[in-house]
Formats: structure tokens, sequence, C-alpha cells
């Protein structure tokens, strides 16, 4: 008995410190949480970007309704070229609360931006069993400005979810750690499977499994190593499943790099990643390869394998941090590996977003090495702690306006990087469609082409705004270019249809339209190239053809305005008054200001002997400044 009762009290009291330490973490995590929301309000002002945002929501079509058909497409098809069926399902849950408000988007990210926090301290409480360093982990998390490039996009949603998730796997697989049971390691491997149909990025799991049981020096056994198995099995399927759905996607507009040149860059990014992270300034949405100067990559690219050696060489020579600085430190390396460009993609060389779960990794070191050495440096690291916080809240507040809207958003980008031709190219965009400014996007089409002749899109922006402005052979001239770089882009030829039956050719308008068609039958406003084809149809004495086509647009758009006025166009042609007097009433209905169908109505109305009702259409139209029913009026209605 008299040793029984110590160890009772011991025990008792180990008890008592972890419930005490527990509360005090809840309460840090509650103030944390407060911090990050104030930080992120500005975000609810966003608006959709035309950087991503189209694809993954505004032409979405299978986000619109929970339907068989919808649910279907989910898990059969890419989104953005990824396998990410639960980012449409979660797309789709924000579109039935408030459709195509970009308020409701924002709410979600930040809803899971805020469930992610609480998990990363949560999980640090696990590892550490102390609140105060989970608690600043969390909270350095929480309001890094790098972390605002996963929280402020919509387009970037994958990056949280599977993050939850995946968070929340380890979270239990810790517990497992702590108690295991059958039930806590499945529950962990249920949460991972649902993180890796979020983003493919989650595929990196079992290491950190594996890395965890070495930084806990969990003895190797058969039993320890089979319990790995169906996390492995799950991360080959759905890697398997990625390159399947990236098969069809081009190494984008990627330099050529030599495998020595891949892997000093791979090296550079750990670098850069890194730096991010301990010095966050100058940070961009988007960062370009290093330019060759000479034909050579500039020198510091190829410190970045140095760097990392050096690192490896501290963490091992430092043998009283040697764990933590390895655990930390792959942590990071782990959760960042897929990133690096081994492989060259795409036009972008990094992403501030790629850092939001291995950040943990890094931050968990800093705070662990203030705690291992004395009461008074764990005072200053505290102190230094505050500090970044207040400091990384304020910038990141700030961070978040960069996302308001499309122009303020490649306004960033170019602010640091002038030769961005994509941000030129899709700045020039957005001014032609959020500020009606043609002038203005037909100067940042010059500059793109101007640093790119090879830019297709480019091409396509500055027809775009050609067209706007009437100037006709310019934009069919670009339209030309476009397709001659890019013949596969639906767009392009439905563009340079409207650009050809302004400039008077119906026939070529017609093939156009009719080749969009075929390139992407299912795209979002192909109701408009139905629409257009059936412009063309009339121009060519087609009045029946044309009738189907603006029927099809109807059909694909019942809010199509102009769909319904040409078509009673045709059906006036066609002889039949009542068809055309309903679809221009339609018309009408939709669009009570559109003078020309109000001239249209009036003269179907005179001719089907409804003087008066077709006397007052064209006096309408005559109000809404259409002077050729005014004089119609005059021969008509005396």
């Amino acid at each position: 008995m008299a040793r029984t009762r110590p160890s009772t009290s011991k025990a008792s009291a180990v008890a008592a410190a972890t419930r005490r330490e527990r509360r005090l973490l809840f309460g840090l995590l509650a103030t944390t949480l407060a911090i990050t929301f104030v930080v992120f309000l500005p975000s609810f002002a966003n608006q959709f970007l035309n950087w991503d945002d189209s694809l993954n929501v505004l032409e979405n079509v299978p986000i619109r309704a929970f339907t068989w058909p919808h649910l279907r497409a989910f898990f059969t098809q890419p989104l953005m070229g990824m396998y990410s069926p639960l980012v449409y399902v979660s797309y789709a849950a924000d579109f039935a609360i408030g459709a195509l408000n970009p308020s409701d988007y924002h709410t979600t990210n930040l809803l899971l931006h805020l469930v992610n926090v609480m998990l990363v301290g949560l999980i640090v409480f696990a590892l550490v069993k102390r609140a105060w360093p989970a608690a600043i982990v969390a909270a350095l998390f929480a309001v890094h400005p790098a972390n605002v490039a996963a929280v402020a996009p919509i387009s970037v949603r994958s990056s949280l979810l599977y993050a939850a998730f995946y968070l929340a796997a380890y979270l239990a697989y810790l517990g497992y750690l702590k108690r295991p049971s059958a039930v806590r390691l499945g529950i962990s491997l249920l949460l991972f499977l649902l993180s890796a149909l979020s983003k493919s990025a989650a595929i990196v799991f079992p290491l950190l499994l594996v890395l965890t049981d070495l930084y806990r020096r969990r003895a190797w056994s058969w039993k320890v190593a089979l319990e790995k198995v169906p996390f492995f099995l799950v991360s080959l399927i759905f890697g398997l499943v990625t390159l399947h759905f990236r098969n069809d996607l081009a190494l984008g507009r990627a330099p050529a790099y030599s495998i020595v040149e891949r892997l000093c860059l791979a090296g550079y990014g750990v670098m850069h990643y890194a730096r991010t992270l301990i010095v966050p300034v100058s940070l961009s949405a988007y960062y370009p390869y290093p330019e060759r100067v000479s034909g050579q990559l500039p020198p510091y690219v190829y410190l970045g394998p140095m760097f990392v050696l050096a690192l490896a060489g501290l963490a091992w020579l430092w043998k009283a941090q040697r764990r933590l600085l390895s655990f930390g430190g792959l942590f990071f390396l782990i959760n960042i590996a897929l990133i690096l460009k081994v492989v060259p993609l795409g036009e972008e060389f990094a992403a501030d977003r790629y850092l939001y779960v291995a950040s943990i990794g890094i931050f968990l070191i800093g705070v662990e090495l203030c705690r291992g050495y004395g009461e008074r440096t764990q005072r200053a690291g505290l102190a230094l702690a505050a500090v970044l916080v207040v400091v990384f809240s304020v910038a990141a507040h700030g961070r978040v306006a960069a996302w308001k809207d499309s122009i303020a958003f490649y306004d960033d980008i170019l602010a640091k990087y002038p030769k961005a031709v994509f941000a030129l190219s899709n700045r020039a965009a957005a001014r032609i469609t959020d500020r009606q400014d043609p002038a203005a996007a037909l100067r940042d089409c010059d500059a793109a082409i101007a640093l790119d002749a090879g830019y297709a899109e480019a091409y396509f922006n500055r027809s775009t705004a050609e067209m706007m402005l009437r100037k006709f052979p310019a934009a069919l001239a670009d339209a030309n270019k476009a397709i001659e770089l890019n013949g596969a882009r639906r767009g392009y030829f439905q563009l340079r249809a409207e650009a050809r039956l302004a400039m008077g050719d119906a026939m070529g308008s017609l093939a156009d339209s009719t080749k969009a068609i075929e390139l992407d039958p299912q795209a979002s406003d192909i109701a408009k190239t139905y629409l257009n084809r059936g412009v063309a149809r009339i121009s060519l004495d087609d009045a029946k053809g044309a009738s189907v086509d603006f029927t099809k647009a109807i059909e694909l758009n019942p809010t199509l305005g102009a769909a319904y006025q040409n078509r009673g166009n045709a059906c006036a042609l066609l002889g039949d008054s009542a068809g055309a007097i309903a679809d221009l009433t339609k018309a009408i209905e939709l669009d009570p200001a559109s003078a020309a169908a109000y001239l249209a109505r009036g003269r179907v109305r005179v001719r089907a002997g409804d003087r008066a009702g077709g006397c007052s259409d064209l006096a309408q139209a005559a109000n809404l400044g259409r002077s050729d029913a005014r004089d119609l009026a005059q021969q008509l209605c005396k």
C-alpha cells in the first residue's frame, strides 16, 4: 500500500495538470479564432476573380443542383484537371445556399480555415502536451500572411478542404497512438480517404504517419508496418487517378530544363518556401520561373541543393534538437514535395497556398526550440511570438485586399512581376467584363503581346476589346492569330464567328459557330454560340434553320432575351405572326428597354391587323431611341 499511494497521487497530479493545460489551450484557441475572424473579415466583400473562379464556380454547371447526373459528374469528371469530387460538393452546397453570391463562398472558406486552426492547436498539443506552444503554432498558422493565399481566393477551396480532413486524420492517428484500437485507426483511414477525395496533395499522408512513429520512438514490428498498408493503398490508388486525369494536361508554358537544373530548381523551391515562412515579404499570388541569363539559370538557383544539405547537416549536428529539427523539417518537406518543380508544370514556379499545411512543421520547430532552453528563453520566445502574431495579423488583414477583385488581383501581381504576361492578359479581360473599358484592355494586351508574341489568350482578349470598339477588321485579324496559335479553344472560334458576322461574312461565321459547338457542346455559354449561328443563318435566308438554333439557345438558357427576339424575327419571316408576337413579348419581358424588340413586335402587329397595338409598340421603340421606329410609325400609323 505504501508504494501505491504515491503512484496514484502522482497520476492524479499529472491528470489534473493535463486538464489545466487543456482548459488553457481551449481558451487560447478561442482567442485565436476570434483574431482570425477579424483578420479575414474583409474577404466577405471580395468578388469572384477571372483567375480560376470561372471554371470552379461561375461556369461549373454541375454544382447548380444536387441531381444524380450532377453527383455522377462530381465523381467522374476532373475539376481544373484534378480529381476532387468533394470540392464539387462544397461548391454545390454554397450554390444551394446563395447561388452566385461570392460572400457565401468566402464564408465557407473562412469556416474551413477556422476548423483547421483548431485542428492544428489540438495536433500540436497531442505532440508536446503543453498549451502555450500549441496555441502559438495555431496562431502563427492562422494569421501568417502566406496562408492568406489559401483562404482569400474562392478557387483554392481544395487546399482548405483537403487540409481539414488531412489534419483531422492526423489527429485521429495521434489518438490511436495514445490508445490503440481498430476503430481509431479506421477513423483516421476514413478521414484520409475524404482528404484524398478533396485534393491529390493528401497522398503524402502515410509518409507523415511513418515520420510520426519515428519521432515518437515507436518500436518497429510487422503489426506497425501492416497497419500502414491501407493508407499506402489509398495513396497509390489516388496517385494513379491523379495521373489519369492529368494525362490530357499539357506541360503548359513551363520552360524546358535539364535534370540537373530541375534538381537545382527543387532545392531552390525549398529555399524559397522556407524564406517565405520566415520572412513573409513581397508575397505574390504568382511567382515566375527564374529567368535565364545568357542561357544559364541565376546563380542563386544553384544554391538550392546546398541550402537543403546545409539544413540537413545542421539538424544532424545539433544533437540536442536532432529529433525536433528532423521531425519539423521533414514534416515541411513531405508536404511540399509534390509541388517542387522536379517536373516543371504550368507557368508558375511557386505559390504561397502550397505552404498551408507544410508551414506547421516550421512553426513547431521555432516554438519548441524556444521552449527547450530555459525559462528566460521561453519568456523571450513567448514575447517574440506575440509580436509576430500581431505583425502577421496586420499584414494578413491587408493582404486580403489583393483578392478584392480581378483588377486588384492582377495589379498586385504586376507590381512585383511587370513581365507576367498572363496577368496582363487576364487584367485586360477583367477590364472588358468588369469595367467595360476596352481602351485600357487594349493597352494591357499590347503590352502582353510585346512580351510574348505567342500568347494566344492576349490576342483573344485584344480581339474582344476591338469588337467592343467596333474595330472589326482588327478584331478578325487577332481572332485569326489566336486560332493559329491554339486551334482547340471553343471561345476563339465563337469570337471569330462574331467578327466575321460583323464583317458581313455570314458563311464564315456559320462555319466558326459550328466548329465552336463541336469543340465543346457542354460549355456554360454555348447558348450564345447557337444564337450567333442562328443570326448567321438569318443572313443566309435560312429562317427555318435559324429558328432551330434559336430554340436550342432558349432551351440552354431560358433567360436569353436576344434568342427570343431573334426567334420572333425568324417566325415573322416564316409567316408565323402569332409565334413571332409571343417570342417578342417574352423578349420584352426579359428586357423592357429593348427598343429593337418593340420595333419588331410593332411591325408584326401592324401586319397581323393589330394596328393600335403595333403603333403603340412603334411609339415605345421611338421613345427608347429608335429613329427608324418613328419613321415607320409615320408611314403606318397615320
